[in-house]
């Protein structure tokens, strides 16, 4: 069974104990407002944890389609992570440039540090849990293969719901326009692809690949139709819809092009 969790507390209870020396270390020189975003900081609930928790149960249970779920929601909670950790990075090394007391500086840098290191941390649970998941996969394909995880479906949840975010500001133009009904068939291929994936169904993860790709594509041409409308919308409102059609785009020629590679690879080797 595996122990994710386990190791994210202890990751997550050095790097506080970390903060809190060179808190010690920089003595009352150090900005109050940092003491403050700090003390705030380090007790945030970052959702590691309950994500990490999941991740662990999946494995126990020796489901893989259980495990590509549990990972897809800790991809979206290590992003929104991250984002807070290289902020609080950011802001210890610009408060090490205003202090003029060198203790100080010297503790802000040494926290900087700290932060930037402990996002590598963060971001590579989601590295760990893939292999895990390959060993699974091999374990239980009576070829030992597997398919080199990546996981596209979180990348894509969370454009798809910064969107919805941004498209409650024009909910009329939404209703006319109907993108997040456009995105559809993107979303349906996407979830295909990662239930595949996931059991080591090749030729259908790689099938269901081909299927996003074209609702890709099919989003990119609703945006076009959109932006020569007579109507003329809101440029933010085709701007919102330009996002999700550069985000959606960004996972196919990237992170679903390696992906894609690899599947046909093994598609290569009789798999």
């Amino acid at each position: 069974m595996t122990a994710f969790l386990k190791d994210w507390e202890q990751e997550k209870k050095a790097f506080k104990a970390n903060v809190l020396t060179e808190l010690q270390n920089g003595g009352a020189a150090i900005p109050a407002d940092f003491k403050k975003a700090a003390a705030t900081f380090l007790k945030a609930d970052t959702g590691m944890t309950p994500a990490l928790k999941e991740v662990d149960a999946a494995f126990g249970k020796g489901h893989r389609k259980a495990v590509m779920d549990a990972l897809t929601a800790l991809h979206a909670v290590i992003e929104k992570t991250a984002v807070k950790v290289l902020t609080f990075a950011g802001e210890a090394r610009s408060k090490s440039a205003e202090v003029t007391d060198q203790a100080a500086s010297d503790a802000l840098s040494e926290i900087h540090m700290a932060g930037a290191l402990f996002n590598k941390v963060v971001i590579g649970f989601e590295t760990s849990v893939a292999k895990e998941l390959e060993k699974l996969q091999q374990a239980k394909s009576p070829t030992n293969t597997k398919i080199d995880i990546i996981s596209l479906e979180g990348d894509m949840d969370a454009a798809v719901n910064r969107f919805k975010t941004e498209a409650k500001k024009y909910s009329e133009l939404e209703k006319k326009f109907k993108t997040l009904n456009a995105v559809k068939h993107a979303e349906k291929a996407m979830q295909a692809y990662s239930k595949a994936a996931a059991r080591t169904q090749v030729t259908e993860a790689r099938v269901a690949l081909e299927v996003f790709f074209e609702g890709v594509d099919d989003l990119v041409d609703h945006k076009n139709t959109i932006a020569k409308d007579k109507s003329k919308p809101d440029a933010k409102y085709i701007a919102a819809v330009g996002s999700l059609c550069d985000a959606l785009t960004t996972i196919k020629s990237a992170r679903g092009a390696v992906s894609y590679k690899n599947l046909k690879a093994l598609e290569g080797k009789g798999n």
